[in-house]
């Protein structure tokens, strides 16, 4: 659907799905925590941008869609990730 409706290459969809996926994986783990939140910070920019412009949401979501306050409500979650890193509970913190 993605790739009819707003004209994605085709290995771009696929190539999102494994890098939000990976990236989840990494946070919940505690592994390269700040790496992944970059990567999906610039991920969730392009999905932010993708839903502004190019499907013209609403700022809040309804019950009768999707807005983008929820996009930022993740760029600022993964923000303070970025900015707070790996805590002491994380693989990373155990292993160091």
């Amino acid at each position: 659907m993605w790739l009819e409706k707003y004209g994605l290459p085709h290995g771009s969809v696929f190539l999102t799905a494994i890098v939000q996926f990976v990236g989840a994986l990494f946070i919940m783990m505690g592994i390269f925590t700040r790496y992944a939140s970059a990567i999906l910070v610039i991920n969730m920019l392009v999905a932010t941008y993708m839903s502004i412009h190019e499907s013209h949401e609403p700022f809040i979501s309804s019950p009768e869609g999707k807005g983008w306050d929820i996009n930022f409500m993740i760029l600022g979650m993964l923000i303070v990730l970025i900015l707070v890193g790996d805590g002491h509970w994380s693989i990373a913190g155990w292993l160091m």
